[in-house]
């Protein structure tokens, strides 16, 4: 739905949203180091009062919808689909506040002397407006958006080898994913974040440095590699290891991903796995409404067809989170 809109999600979101077949999108991949390009265009107008963006598309646009419990693959109008983006201008940075909980927006910069009409191209930075900080990574998807004259265009170059590159080089024994493990070993499991966020979250880990966190969970690390380790609290050993971490994006730039990791105590090892994938026109039927332990759902907000409130479906999920936390609550120091 919203994929002519859609921002790079790092954590939650997968790093990159977009839904249904565009057909103003362009594959061809203009930019040859890019893994896909993609072009949409449409007319906008300015809320001023509001900062507001108000965006239509050109084209029509057909995607997976749920409705009543039920599947369907519908075409939807540009009108149907229209979008409005907040946004902060100040002379040369332009701020466009994509996400779904409206406190941090993309950071574009431009020579457009203070007006919405121009260039902008994306930094790489996502400004958060609650903490008044801007986080800046180096991007995995150049993204140029031209106002001019009541129209728009944005044009993203989605680079999967700097995802894998980064991905592959991440140490996970020194992230998020090994500090809610010593956590939920040491029987401190009042509230879990799911596992797969941050194995694929390629963001500087927002967590306190790892030698505090060794230290307050009283872990002594045995042997470790960036994708497994070895260690012990209370005298208690464990293995920890991740499995079969790959990514991938669809010729519309959807994001599809699996992973898994295992963390064993003697005899005992827990498994947990995760799948995404995109919902095309042959995943969208009934067999794939959710069941225990899946998940069918959207990077986007959840009304968007006139008058009949409808649930756009981009993504597939699924994992054994629940199923894996009891099995590491039945191995923690406690038991």
């Amino acid at each position: 739905m919203k994929y002519f809109l859609a921002a790079t999600f790092a954590a939650s979101a997968m790093l990159f949203c977009a839904c249904g077949d565009d057909s103003s999108s362009n594959a061809t991949g203009n930019n040859e180091n890019a893994a896909i390009s993609i072009s949409t265009e449409g007319t906008y107008s300015i809320d001023k009062k509001k900062k507001m963006l108000v965006m239509t598309p050109n084209d029509s646009i057909s995607a997976c919808f749920m409705e009543n419990g039920g599947l369907s693959w519908e075409t939807l109008a540009p009108e149907d689909y229209q979008d409005s983006i907040e946004y902060e201008l100040a002379g040369d940075t332009l701020i466009l506040f994509n996400g779904r909980d409206g406190m941090t927006g993309e950071v574009y910069v431009g020579s457009n002397k203070g007006k919405i009409e121009g260039t902008w191209t994306f930094t790489g930075c996502d400004y958060n407006r609650n903490k008044k900080q801007a986080n800046c990574d180096s991007p995995y998807n150049i993204i140029v958006w031209t106002f001019s004259n009541g129209k728009f265009k944005k044009k993203s170059d989605i680079f999967l080898d700097k995802i894998l590159d980064n991905l592959n080089a991440k140490d996970f024994t020194n992230s998020a994913t090994t500090y809610e493990l010593y956590r939920i070993l040491t029987g401190d499991n009042d509230y879990t974040y799911p596992f797969y966020v941050n194995i694929f979250d390629l963001a500087k880990d927002d967590i306190p440095s790892h030698a505090d966190i060794i230290d307050r969970y009283n872990v002594k690390i045995i042997e470790s590699t960036k994708k497994s380790q070895t260690f012990a609290i209370d005298e208690i050993t464990y293995t920890f290891k991740i499995n079969n971490t790959t990514k991938g994006v669809t010729e519309d730039g959807r994001v599809e991903a699996e992973t898994g990791l295992e963390v064993s105590r003697d005899s005992i090892t827990c498994v947990y796995h995760y799948t995404q994938k995109a919902v095309n026109k042959g995943l969208c039927t009934n067999d794939i409404r959710p069941k225990a332990g899946e998940y069918i759902g959207s990077f986007a907000p959840d009304s968007w067809k006139k008058k009949t409130r409808f649930q756009p479906l981009d993504y597939y999920m699924l994992d054994n989170h629940n199923a894996f936390i009891r099995c590491l609550e039945s191995i923690d120091i406690k038991h």
